[in-house]
């Protein structure tokens, strides 16, 4: 048998043969080969056994996260009532203080996890992004520090765009603290606004009629060219203790609203971030300043929790505030306990173990149609509750949540007349 050279530069590939016999007068005196170049099948093969792999650790983490936010919201409520305590060691504060600012911390990774592993669509709203801006400057301030300066540069005009002001908000939030990352001793972050972008062009190209643009820029490091063109991919960090999901559900949100997020960057001078989102054209009802009061206060409140760390947590929250607070932990409690006595509001955790918290909205909006509710979870998205959360005194709630976020909730589903004095 003669065995040819093989060439040096000799390519493989994978093939697929079959093999049909040619009869020939009753006889088989041949056969006909095919071969097939199946590279592309499997690797197609290869990503549809990689992306089922993702799918099943998606649930995974999403069932980890839910349980981790309540693991959070078991301690949030009991540190917030040490460190607001009158007259309280200055030390225990600062404990406690310090216990506050790391539930923040596992509360942004959990919302970063259940954000990319079951995106839900935005609940999108016509927003004045200047007002939005000035409302979530004081936190962003708190999360830069006090050697990083935060500036606004905002046009006179109001500007209204289209999107989630929650999502938003975690994108905004996950920019800043990657700027004040890049900052090493002292420097500056600015927040821009552009109403009409499409005037100019911009280092990512020009942008399209009839969006806004919102720019995070900082006075850091930088970033080199590699670095640039993989930023938004899954689990991609430069940071020892990154998560390297942030900026990838910054991009995943910007889509979803039909937008687009870019970066531009100079090794020594600083990286901005551009956020383009859909511009509102149409004339828009005026937007009510909404003050908030410390008359707006319920006295009795249900709370309908099936985690009795949680339930003890949160009760523990607003007895310190004066509020009395019975607790249920069944949904098929919740309308028994209303009926012996009417609360000023119900605080209705989603997922209870024997009915769904929304059938229980529904059990309790037939008989009690103007009875507030708040529904409370860790884990399901506003999105999944629209239906719901469109009645005036309904409102919504993620684990954890601290004690102002908690009063400006039922600030907005409570009015002064309803609560019985």
């Amino acid at each position: 048998v003669h065995i040819q050279q093989l060439p040096d530069q000799l390519t493989l590939f994978p093939v697929q043969f079959a093999s049909s016999p040619m009869v020939m007068d009753g006889n088989v005196g041949g056969c006909v080969l095919s071969f097939v170049d199946v590279t592309e099948r499997q690797a197609l093969e290869r990503r549809l056994e990689q992306a089922n792999r993702v799918s099943s650790l998606g649930r995974v983490a999403a069932m980890i996260a839910h349980e981790f936010n309540n693991v959070l919201m078991g301690i949030q409520p009991f540190a917030e009532v040490i460190r607001r305590r009158p007259g309280g060691d200055e030390k225990i504060q600062n404990a406690a203080s310090q216990i506050l600012s790391s539930v923040s911390r596992g509360k942004r990774v959990t919302q970063e996890i259940l954000r990319f592993t079951q995106p839900s669509p935005p609940s999108l709203k016509t927003t004045v992004v200047s007002e939005w801006l000035d409302g979530v400057l004081p936190e962003l301030r708190g999360l830069a520090g006090k050697r990083i300066e935060i500036k606004l540069d905002l046009p006179a005009e109001p500007v209204e765009c289209c999107c989630d002001p929650s999502q938003m908000h975690q994108v905004i939030t996950n920019l800043v603290l990657n700027a004040r990352d890049a900052v090493a001793v002292e420097g500056s972050i600015v927040i821009a606004l552009d109403g009409h972008p499409e005037q100019r062009s911009w280092p990512f190209g020009r942008v399209p009629d009839g969006m806004i643009l919102l720019s995070v820029s900082d006075t850091g490091a930088g970033m080199p060219p590699e670095v640039m063109a993989s930023i938004f991919e899954l689990l991609f960090t430069t940071k020892r203790s990154g998560t390297g999901l942030g900026l990838a559900v910054a991009h995943q949100i910007l889509a979803s609203h039909h937008g687009s997020i870019h970066v531009s960057s100079t090794l020594g001078s600083g990286t901005t971030f551009y956020l383009v989102l859909p511009r509102v054209t149409q004339e828009s009802e005026p937007v009510i300043e909404h003050q908030r009061t410390q008359a707006v206060m319920v006295h009795d409140v249900l709370l309908v929790e099936d985690e009795l760390v949680v339930a003890a947590g949160i009760a523990a929250l607003l007895e310190s505030e004066g509020i009395k607070v019975r607790t249920v932990h069944r949904g098929a409690e919740a309308a028994g306990a209303i009926e012996a006595k009417l609360p000023d509001l119900v605080l209705l955790d989603v997922n209870l173990p024997d009915i769904s918290g929304p059938d229980v909205y529904h059990a309790i909006a037939q008989r009690w149609p103007s009875l507030p509710v708040i529904f409370s979870t860790g884990h399901t998205s506003e999105a999944r509750l629209e239906t719901s959360l469109r009645a005036r005194h309904v409102g919504f709630l993620r684990k954890p949540y601290d004690r102002e976020t908690l009063f400006r909730a039922i600030e907005q589903v409570v009015s002064p007349a309803e609560v019985e004095h």
